[in-house]
């Protein structure tokens, strides 16, 4: 892409790689491809073997010129390259190539989130809900078992729309709790202004969730008291973030922005499993 001014400011390539990561994607621009080889040999074997190739080419750089013809070229296939172009006025010599043009750059924004298929991101002041256990002395693997009961629920519940999962460990004295907060937001157009749970939702997802976690005998022990609705922003300052995914009837299509290391999260690690072997988690 031809940069505005300051290429490390440039806000339209900001949002592209904001919403790349979203998807799960590292972005490289060719100049950060760390090597000491030809540039352009570089360059080119990222347009073979890269996954997806993102070309803005608006200002109509001959470099961008190239790197089109090149993929052209090489027959790289339509569903692994996006073409972008802030207006409608296309060199002659790529005009029969699909671009998606947008107006200003909440449009590139909206524009990207539509062709990755990826649903608006959860904001800080949604409100989300904050689980609170008791670990039990006898607890044990109960990371992976609640994971598993969090994922249970939603299916029962056929949840559609984006999820986001945090966790935390406290400890006051001799008591040790195990935290989990969740926010949720409905991809449901019907339900409009409200896209995510209210406060009765919320009560009958804890109650499934609750119900499934004591079953197993795990060793974590609900506690009520320490449970509550609270600001998504306050979760996200005081709770590490565990897994993000957008689901489809109670079952995980895309774990967004999937640059953690599934060993370190049971919610990551679950999610991929269920995306990746396309097993259902029987609701019970």
């Amino acid at each position: 892409m031809k940069f505005d001014g300051d290429h490390w400011k440039d806000k339209r390539y900001s949002i592209i790689s904001e919403i790349l990561k979203e998807a799960g994607f590292d972005p490289v621009r060719a100049d950060q491809i760390k090597s000491s080889g030809p540039v352009v040999e570089e360059v080119c074997n990222y347009l073979e073997k890269s996954p997806l190739v993102v070309i803005d080419d608006t200002g109509d750089s001959l470099s961008v010129a190239y790197e089109i013809g090149y993929c052209h070229g090489i027959k790289r296939a339509p569903e692994k390259t996006i073409l972008l172009r802030h207006g409608h006025e296309i060199p002659f010599n790529y005009r029969h190539f699909r671009h998606h043009c947008y107006k200003d750059l909440r449009h590139l924004r909206r524009l990207l989130r539509d062709w990755l298929s990826l649903l608006v991101p959860l904001l800080d002041e949604h409100y989300g809900y904050t689980f609170t256990f008791e670990v039990l002395p006898e607890a044990s693997d109960y990371g992976a078992t609640a994971a598993d009961c969090f994922l249970k629920s939603l299916q029962a519940f056929k949840f559609t729309g984006r999820a986001e999962f945090f966790a935390a460990d406290e400890r006051f004295g001799k008591e040790e709790f195990y935290k989990i907060g969740v926010g949720l937001k409905f991809a449901d157009k019907k339900i409009g202004k409200k896209s995510v749970p209210d406060y009765k939702w919320w009560m009958k997802f804890r109650a499934d969730v609750i119900n499934r976690l004591h079953a197993t005998k795990c060793g974590l022990k609900h506690a009520d008291m320490m449970s509550e609705m609270d600001q998504l922003g306050a979760i996200r300052q005081t709770m590490m973030h565990r897994a993000t995914a957008q689901f489809e009837n109670g079952l995980p299509t895309l774990l967004v922005g999937g640059d953690s290391n599934p060993e370190e999260s049971w919610f990551i690690y679950a999610i991929q499993d269920l995306i990746n072997n396309e097993v259902a988690i029987e609701p019970d």
